[in-house]
């Protein structure tokens, strides 16, 4: 049976993979990165454009990570891929952690059905 997400506004979204979602993390936490050295370098008026941007990236980012921490877990290929991640995410500090992440995290290796 294949699984179907659903936002909350009852709109379909395709099912993705644990690689695909890293990869999307991986290129939201780069743009937060970028728009905040920007960020960091601009005069007044840019820095309240690029402030607007960072945000959106910011908010954007948190999703994804979210997004990462529930995706089911389908193989151990999978299992080793998202605890090598957050081990990562962790220990380099690329973005913070909030305890729902971690929950949502531990939820998901909990239902592991290898």
């Amino acid at each position: 049976m294949a699984v179907q997400l659903v936002y909350s506004n009852g709109e379909l979204q395709e099912a993705r993979g644990v690689i695909d979602l890293v990869a999307e993390h991986r290129r939201a936490i780069s743009t937060v990165a970028r728009l905040g050295k920007r960020f960091m370098e601009a005069n007044d008026a840019e820095a309240l454009l690029i402030g607007q941007r960072l945000d959106i990236a910011m908010t954007k980012e948190a999703q994804i990570r979210r997004r990462v921490a529930m995706v089911p877990i389908t193989s151990l290929d999978d299992l080793k891929i998202k605890a090598a991640y957050f081990k990562r995410l962790m220990s380099k500090d690329w973005c913070e952690l909030e305890p729902a992440d971690i929950l949502a995290l531990l939820r998901s290796f909990a239902n592991v059905s290898v």
